[in-house]
């Protein structure tokens, strides 16, 4: 006979999952696992899964259960530490001054549009946007933006918080800045031009530099830019015109990174500011 402890589980079980019958799931209807497995999703917004899998894979031992369980810890799991992350930054924003969309609205989804980002992989999303009180003059966003690569139901999720920045102020030549890795090589076998600088070859080294008018791009990039890019090492860059987005490459920055990251979109548009006369 269980013991009491094991009996409160599996009343649990009956109210919100399948019926259990000697330790393993009834035969049951779609709709039976459907509302099972909601069960669980609801549970694990509440608990982390470790709370929660171990008295229902206690409970289960068809091979049929034991996926229906694994697959909504999975998922409820994720959708746990989102919420998570969603209320730290929800905090973060208000002790900022900015204000904070959980859920992205129809304009925010457009947010992405411009950058390159805007066209990689499927299942595109945007959510946790914030935006500071500023001048004017610039319209400043961030945002987490993530989306899969690889075969559906086998991809990789690839998530980053973009700092976008727009202003009428800004006439930038098109390019962008990304550390060098495997994939940047690729790229230059592709046809991708990397524009180095000999006298820096530290910098070059790092990061692959891109744009369309090389001459520009060259009077753009002066001393303070590059000494600023040799200091952040992992930053990427894409900008042309008024518009510049900013990220580093499948890194979500944190509740508590995000005044400073802040700060580090502001010094790069000052940089670029600064570096505009000689090449207006």
């Amino acid at each position: 006979m269980r013991n009491p402890r094991a009996r409160n589980v599996c009343a649990r079980l009956k109210r919100g999952f399948l019926p259990i019958e000697s330790g393993a799931f009834k035969a049951a209807s779609p709709n039976s696992v459907f509302a099972m497995f909601s069960s669980i999703v609801f549970a694990l917004l509440n608990k982390p899964a470790a709370l929660v899998a171990r008295p229902l894979l206690a409970n289960v031992s068809s091979a049929f259960g034991i996926f229906v369980v694994l697959l909504a810890l999975l998922i409820g799991g994720a959708l746990y530490f989102q919420k998570k992350r969603s209320d730290k930054i929800e905090a973060a924003a208000r002790a900022l001054g900015f204000t904070f969309r959980r859920k992205a609205t129809k304009e925010d989804k457009a947010l992405i549009v411009g950058s390159h980002l805007a066209k990689a992989g499927y299942a595109r999303t945007v959510h946790n946007v914030l935006q500071p009180s500023g001048p004017a003059e610039l319209a400043m966003f961030l945002f987490d933006y993530s989306y899969s690569i690889g075969t559906s139901g086998y991809g990789q999720t690839v998530g980053q918080t973009i700092i976008r920045m727009q202003s009428p102020l800004l006439k930038l030549p098109p390019f962008s800045i990304s550390p060098e890795n495997i994939f940047s090589k690729i790229d230059k076998v592709f046809g991708y031009s990397d524009i180095n600088f000999s006298e820096v070859s530290e910098f070059s080294r790092t990061y692959l530099l891109c744009g369309p008018d090389e001459a520009a791009v060259r009077q753009l990039f002066n001393s303070s830019i590059i000494q600023f890019f040799e200091q952040e090492r992992d930053l990427t860059v894409e900008a042309a015109g008024d518009l510049m987005f900013l990220y580093r490459y499948n890194k979500q920055v944190t509740a508590e990174e995000m005044g400073t990251f802040v700060e580090t979109g502001k010094r790069t548009l000052a940089l670029l500011l600064q570096a505009q006369p000689a090449i207006a």
